[in-house]
């Protein structure tokens, strides 16, 4: 079973051009000792690309 926990707003949009509209629906990948975040992103445009996010665990 998957426990699902809430912690609320995990992304924002920024000042950078292609997520300054928005962001969302992020889904998480863990590999060995490194998490990746994939993300979608919205350009003030309203043209849409994947972010992906890199956290490493020293």
């Amino acid at each position: 079973m998957i426990k699902v926990k809430k912690e609320g707003v995990i992304l924002e949009k920024t000042n950078h051009g292609f997520e300054s509209s928005g962001v969302s629906n992020p889904a998480i990948l863990s590999e060995n000792d490194t998490v990746h975040m994939f993300y979608r992103t919205v350009s003030k445009d309203n043209y849409s690309s994947i972010g992906h996010c890199r956290l490493k665990n020293n």
